[in-house]
């Protein structure tokens, strides 16, 4: 289905797991599908995807928003950066915020592949990188993985001194 702005949104993208249309459960969700149709996102709608992400959360709970989170994951393709690395960066708060989620390995590779995610939408940017090894380093303790991190971060970040020296800062920081 066409929004009037060029970008396809597909009926399934906006259904529950069990194929009934999000808005016949909840009015607020199908007034949000129906705003999302209508303006495609862009960097000044991340607070109300944030928002929305809130209120998924409180109201349907975690396995909604982690539904919601992959299928905007391929409809964000066409989306501003700015608007898939704020999806990404709030989908790792929420998931990181669950009590136990760093014994739980299905949690952590969940967090992982969204940090896969926002690495590969912001591939030069050296802070994702940073925040990727601070979250093993602090939230898994996996250094192996850091470093591995820390040398596939290298090969692309734009800044690679700038990068290098505020890697070390962290490491000092850590011990």
């Amino acid at each position: 289905t066409g929004n009037g702005n060029g970008m396809e949104v597909d009926e399934e993208e906006w259904s529950d797991d069990e194929g009934k249309e999000v808005g016949v459960v909840d009015p607020i969700l199908s007034k949000f599908k129906t705003a999302f149709r209508s303006c495609p996102p862009t960097p000044s709608t991340i607070p109300l995807i944030n928002l929305y992400s809130d209120y998924i959360i409180e109201a349907h709970g975690l396995s909604q928003i982690r539904s919601l989170s992959d299928k905007f994951s391929s409809i964000l393709i066409t989306a501003h950066s700015s608007v898939r690395t704020a999806l990404y960066q709030k989908c790792i708060e929420v998931e990181t915020s669950q009590s136990g989620w760093e014994a739980n390995k299905e949690s952590v590779r969940r967090v992982r592949e969204l940090w896969e995610r926002l690495v590969g939408v912001e591939g030069g940017s050296g802070d994702a990188w940073l925040s990727y090894i601070q979250f093993e380093l602090q939230g898994t303790q996996d250094f192996a993985k850091a470093t591995h991190l820390y040398w596939r971060a290298v090969k692309c970040v734009e800044d690679k001194d700038g990068f290098v020296r505020r890697y070390e800062e962290l490491k000092g920081a850590d011990v």
